[in-house]
């Protein structure tokens, strides 16, 4: 019987998947980077924070925030989408991936740094690198490249948690190669605490014991980010303050804000008008003005 997996609004993942039967699935660079494409594509699609990821030879990791609780629908079509490109060109019939991806579930910052120096270090561990910085198929190499354009991951963020580029170094250097510990459990593993997995439990708990939908939709599972907090989150993911733009001067830059705060904070646009930025829009403007953006 499959377990069944645990998440929530925000829910910090370390997600991974292998081939089947440990055969190299990435089998050259090529392959590589059509997967970090899929990556780019999906997670901008459905609203996933990606934090980190790195691509092995027959097997990924990724680190992400699951902002808009479609981590299921995001994964469905990363695997199904590369097995299908995988098949086209090196043929065989049957699965590509091992099993459903392995989905950890991480307290907090404080765990989130050890899974993220694991991660980087995957290439060290086996044997394809000396510097982690030196392996390109990983994001750690977006945080010392210079194209802003091609990265994916949340940069900004990474920083901001390890303080900065130094310290990050500093600690990956002195890093040992042992794995992070998690706790398994009937229904998923962690990596956190004891009253952690404790509450995560008893939430798991609750909603199976729910006899209808509705009871199960609570308020405090589909309410998104206070304004306040959404506004830290984008000057933060972008590394700029939102009161230094203009609509008229920096329209396209609002506009992807606009998404941001909709797919990633999960406000209303009853809230995103409260914003000074917005204020001199109307209501109806905003709705016009963010649908424009989804629908290219």
């Amino acid at each position: 019987m499959r377990k069944v997996r645990i998440t929530h609004k925000n829910a910090l993942h370390h997600v991974m998947n292998k081939g089947i039967k440990d055969e190299n699935i990435f089998i050259d660079n090529s392959f590589k980077t059509y997967f970090i494409n899929l990556l780019r594509k999906l997670s901008k699609k459905y609203g996933i924070d990606l934090l980190a990821y790195v691509i092995m030879n027959n097997h990924y990791h990724l680190i992400l925030r699951n902002t808009n609780n479609n981590l299921s629908k995001f994964m469905m079509e990363l695997n199904g989408s590369y097995a299908m490109y995988y098949r086209m060109n090196v043929g065989g019939k049957g699965y590509v991936f091992q099993n459903r991806f392995k989905s950890t579930l991480i307290e907090n910052e404080k765990y989130l740094i050890d899974c993220l120096i694991y991660l980087y270090m995957n290439p060290v561990r086996a044997g394809y690198c000396k510097n982690p910085f030196e392996y390109i198929y990983s994001s750690l190499y977006e945080i010392i490249s210079d194209n802003t354009t091609s990265k994916i991951c949340n940069c900004t963020y990474i920083l901001h948690i390890f303080s900065n580029f130094e310290n990050l170094k500093e600690i990956l250097y002195s890093a040992s190669l042992s794995k992070t510990v998690e706790t398994k459990t009937r229904i998923n593993e962690f990596v956190g605490d004891k009253n952690t997995i404790k509450r995560a439990i008893s939430h798991f708990e609750r909603r199976k014991k729910c006899k209808t939908l509705i009871e199960r939709r609570r308020k405090t599972d589909k309410t998104g980010m206070s304004i306040n907090e959404a506004i830290e989150y984008v000057e933060r993911k972008l590394n700029l303050k939102l009161e230094s733009l203009s609509y008229k001067k920096d329209k396209k830059q609002v506009l992807d804000i606009v998404i941001i705060l909709r797919n990633e904070c999960l406000l209303k646009y009853t809230e995103i008008s409260q914003i000074p930025l917005f204020k001199l829009l109307k209501y109806n403007t905003l709705i016009k003005f963010s649908s424009r953006k989804i629908k290219k």
